[in-house]
């Protein structure tokens, strides 16, 4: 049904209560129309009146689950045992004491079907550790995460998420000179499963360990910490063969010391199918265009769109430079 056709049918759905209001006066166990449509119908509208899946809906307000059932009785029994209404949730008011319980119902009602769980918490303490734990207790249905809490609790989502697809990572706070980072991916052998990654805050090594990994992906942006550390030179690069949208950002303010540059990342793989780069282009290397060039051909790609943030040379000299690459952009500095 076309969203033309919900309105019209809302509109006859209003327009025939109004007729039947002197009847509904005189009867008054008349049921409203809207109650006497099947169950399988009230359930399509349900479904429509919510953001279509993995999007979030509200916990609370309009175009929320809950707020189905508190129409009538039979509404909240048809949402309350209609797993697919409970599948996404995003849980952002931590400090509220009910939303632990909420949480854990929620995902209690979606069943077994795969879920999308989002959790920002802009603080730290007990109740954020016990809100994350409720949500891993279901991480093996997990198919897309997002996930910013304190990097501290971090560790607890080195978990078995054998569905999961598409991940948006990060700490509340980005550590400065690598303190207290710890390695959220060391025992995930389900990057292989990923399709779309956005992930803050991650040293070079522990990029590379992910892309060597997750072979399927076709989206990823990291926000790379500045490191010492040496990426080890692999034999032979490692093919990404799906991977079409590649950004690798950095933290201006991160003074870490150290001369890594993007392309000690990027030496270990090649990306024949990118469409997409988005770099910062002072930590590409000392010759970025040099080794852009050498990066491009030995993909073999055919790429479409360049994006370098922190350009030194002019857009002339990148057009000329990249002919083949239909759009280039050169942002300029948002002034503080």
């Amino acid at each position: 049904m076309s969203d033309v056709g919900i309105n019209e049918g809302v509109n006859d759905l209003e327009f025939g209560h109004a007729e039947s209001q002197p009847q509904v006066a005189a009867q008054p166990n008349a049921p409203y129309p809207v109650l006497t449509l099947p169950p399988e119908i009230i359930l399509e509208i349900f479904e429509r009146f919510l953001p279509n899946y993995p999007g979030f809906p509200l916990v609370v307000g309009p175009r929320s689950p809950l707020l189905l059932c508190r129409i009538c009785r039979q509404w909240r029994q048809i949402a309350l045992s209609t797993p697919a209404l409970w599948t996404s949730i995003l849980i952002k008011n931590i400090n509220s004491p009910d939303q632990l319980e909420l949480l854990r119902a929620w995902l209690a009602r979606s069943g077994d079907l795969p879920l999308s769980i989002g959790i920002v918490a802009t603080n730290n303490g007990p109740r954020c550790t016990e809100i994350l734990q409720a949500a891993l207790a279901h991480c093996r249905r997990w198919e897309q995460a997002e996930l910013i809490v304190p990097i501290n609790i971090m560790p607890l989502l080195q978990a078995e998420m054998p569905l999961l697809r598409a991940l948006t990572i990060g700490p509340v706070v980005v550590p400065v000179g690598g303190d207290g980072v710890v390695s959220v991916f060391e025992h995930a052998p389900q990057l292989k499963r990923l399709t779309h990654l956005d992930a803050v805050a991650l040293y070079p090594h522990e990029c590379a360990e992910i892309l060597a990994e997750a072979l399927n992906l076709v989206h990823c942006s990291f926000m790379v910490l500045m490191s010492t550390d040496e990426i080890p030179v692999l034999p032979a690069p490692i093919p990404l063969p799906y991977l079409r949208h590649l950004t690798l950002l950095s933290d201006l303010s991160d003074t870490s010391d150290g001369d890594f540059s993007y392309m000690d990342l990027l030496y270990n793989f090649t990306l024949p199918a990118l469409h997409t780069l988005h770099l910062y282009e002072p930590f590409i290397s000392t010759n970025p265009l040099l080794h852009l060039h050498e990066f491009i051909a030995r993909s073999g790609c055919s790429l479409h769109e360049l994006r370098l943030e922190g350009a030194s040379w002019p857009l002339a000299t990148y057009r000329a430079s990249f002919p083949s690459i239909q759009t280039i952009v050169l942002p300029t500095p948002t002034a503080s």
